[in-house]
C-alpha cells in the first residue's frame, strides 16, 4: 500500500522531450515486475489538467479525497496483463473556464479491468451578478457523454467521450449554451467588453499564471493554507488602455491608463484584481477570503479601495453543501466628500446536487 502526499498528478501521463530508449533498464525493470500495489491518496494530491470544451480549453485542478477508496495496479506490462481498478474522488478544487472560475461540487473517476481509461462524472458551479445588489445567479459546468448506443445524454462517460457543458440554475435559461453564455456577459450587445475580457483571461493563463503559481504553493507550503489564489488583471487592463478606454468594477467609464505616463497610477493597471485565500478548518468545514482591488473618481481624484467576501462551507453529505457568505463592496461616494458608501451582503444558500 502506498499513500501520496503533497503530490501533483495527471492523467493521461505527459510526454516531454525525445521517447525513453527501450533498453532503459528502470523501465524494463518497471515492465516486467508483477504489480500488486494499492495507492491512496494523503493530504494535498492534486490533479491538474487541461481540457478542451465548447469553448476554449478547462483548466483543471481538483484535490483528491483523502477518503477515496484508491487504484490497484496489478498484473505485468510486457505480458499484458496489467490492470487499473478502483475509484477516486474530489469535493474541493477549482476549473478555470473563459473568464469564469468555478468551485468543484464533485468529481469522480472510476477504473475497471475492462478498460484502460476511466469512467468520469462529476461538475463545479460559480456564481454571478449583472450588477452590485443583484441576486447572483448559479451557472454549473457539468460533465456528460453521448451514449454510443441509445444516442442519449448520460451524466457520466468514458475519459475518451466525455465533454463540459454550462447549464443555469434558472429553469428558464436550462442548458442552451448560447442562452447561458448570454447569462455570463456573451450576448452581441457586450461582444467587445467580453472578447477584451476573455482575452485577458487568455493572456493571463499563459502569461502571468505561471508566474504566480510558483509563488502560491510557497504561500500555502510555508503558511499551511490549502488554497491560495492570485487572479492579477493586469493584462485586461492593458487591453482597455490599449483601445483608449477603461472600465471599472461598477461599470462607469474611467480615463485612458497610460502605463508609460509617469502620472497615472500604477495601481490602475491592478484594478479589479483579487487575491482569495482558503483554509480547511476541518474536513467538512471550508472557509475563504477574497480582496479585490477596486478603483474609481472622485473630483478627478483617483483612488482605491478593496472589496472584501468571507466565505464558510460546510459539507453534510457528499452532495449537501451548507454555504454562509458576507460580502462588502464599495459603491462610491455619498453626497458628503471622503464619506465612503459601501454595500453589504450576507447570503445563505443551501446546495444539494443528484447524479444519475
Amino acid at each position: 500500500k502506498v499513500v501520496l502526499y503533497d503530490t501533483r498528478l495527471t492523467f493521461p501521463f505527459l510526454s516531454q522531450g525525445a521517447p525513453v530508449k527501450r533498453n532503459n533498464a528502470v523501465l524494463n525493470f518497471l515492465e516486467n515486475i508483477d504489480w500488486d500495489v494499492l495507492t491512496v491518496s494523503g493530504e494535498d494530491v492534486l490533479y491538474f489538467r487541461e481540457i478542451p470544451a465548447y469553448i476554449d480549453n478547462v483548466n483543471t485542478e481538483l484535490y483528491i479525497d483523502e477518503s477515496s477508496p484508491g487504484l490497484h495496479f496489478s498484473g505485468i506490462l510486457n505480458e499484458g496483463t496489467f490492470k487499473v481498478s478502483g475509484r477516486i474522488s474530489s469535493s474541493r478544487g477549482r476549473l478555470e473556464y473563459l473568464d469564469q472560475t468555478f468551485r468543484v461540487d464533485f468529481f469522480q473517476a472510476e477504473f475497471t479491468q475492462n478498460s484502460p481509461y476511466p469512467i468520469i462524472s462529476g461538475q463545479a458551479w460559480t456564481t454571478i451578478r449583472d450588477s452590485i445588489g443583484a441576486i447572483p445567479k448559479t451557472i454549473y459546468l457539468k460533465l456528460y457523454a453521448i451514449d454510443r448506443e441509445t444516442h442519449q445524454e448520460k451524466q457520466q462517460g468514458s475519459w475518451e467521450d466525455f465533454k463540459f457543458k454550462l447549464v443555469s440554475a434558472d429553469p428558464k435559461i436550462g442548458e442552451s449554451q448560447e442562452l447561458v453564455l448570454a447569462d455570463l456577459g456573451f450576448s452581441v450587445g457586450n461582444i467587445a467588453d467580453k472578447v477584451t475580457s476573455v482575452g485577458g483571461a487568455v493572456t493571463e493563463k499563459y502569461l502571468f499564471r505561471p508566474l504566480f503559481r510558483p509563488l502560491e504553493r510557497a504561500i500555502e507550503r510555508n503558511l499551511g493554507i490549502d488554497m491560495v489564489r492570485f487572479n492579477s488583471n493586469i493584462a485586461r487592463n492593458l487591453f482597455y488602455s490599449s483601445i483608449g478606454f477603461g472600465k471599472n468594477s461598477f461599470n462607469r467609464s474611467t480615463p485612458l491608463i497610460n502605463p508609460f505616463n509617469t502620472q497615472t497610477p500604477y495601481l490602475f493597471l491592478m484594478q479589479s484584481s483579487e487575491i482569495t485565500l482558503g483554509k480547511y478548518l476541518t474536513q467538512n468545514l471550508f472557509f475563504t477570503y477574497t480582496g479585490q482591488l477596486v478603483s474609481f473618481y472622485d473630483q478627478s481624484r483617483p483612488s482605491f479601495d478593496i472589496n472584501h467576501s468571507f466565505g464558510l462551507e460546510y459539507r453534510f453529505l457528499r452532495n449537501i453543501l451548507l454555504e454562509i457568505e458576507y460580502d462588502r463592496e464599495l459603491m462610491g461616494y455619498y453626497k458628503i466628500q471622503n464619506q465612503k458608501q459601501y454595500l453589504e451582503d450576507i447570503k445563505i444558500r443551501l446546495r444539494h446536487s443528484f447524479t444519475f
